[in-house]
């Protein structure tokens, strides 16, 4: 294996930078999950059938296409910046374990710091995505039922 030199200021430069960028990611994360949330929750507390503001599964259904689209469109993507950035922490590990001149306090707390930049990096679906396929789902099967009933 190859043996680097250590450019402190260099790499402190690229880690603050990273820093950065996982906190930008952890935000746009949250508020994705919230995005989700507010999703599910607006078909959850959709009123009663019947009720003077009722929605139908119908009036519902023409807003799925585009909060899909959506939803999952953004979860593939902060799926790929996962992914790229810890494929990128994954090589600076490696380039740490390469260091010369780096005593051994000075290589743990850089692998710590890219540790926590690994876990800002990684990204957590939110439960909402799931509850809000399910619920899509369930109104669907509905609709399909009370087709069927009908057509006979």
């Amino acid at each position: 294996m190859s043996q680097f030199r250590l450019d402190r200021d260099k790499f402190d430069q690229r880690l603050s930078r990273l820093e950065k960028d996982g906190e930008a990611f952890d935000k746009a994360q949250n508020e994705f999950a919230l995005g989700a949330q507010a999703a599910t929750g607006a078909m959850a507390s959709a009123p009663a059938p019947g009720g003077q503001n009722s929605a139908g599964v119908g009036e519902l259904d023409q807003f799925y296409a585009p909060l899909h689209t959506t939803l999952f469109a953004s979860e593939r993507e902060l799926q790929a910046v996962s992914r790229g950035q810890k494929h990128c922490i994954g090589q600076l590990r490696e380039a740490v374990a390469s260091f010369e001149g780096v005593n051994e306090a000075e290589r743990a707390k850089y692998l710590e710091r890219l540790a926590a930049l690994d876990g800002k990096f990684t990204y957590r679906r939110p439960q909402e995505m799931q509850e809000f396929v399910e619920a899509y789902a369930q109104a669907r099967n509905l609709v399909d039922v009370f087709s069927q009933w009908g057509g006979k």
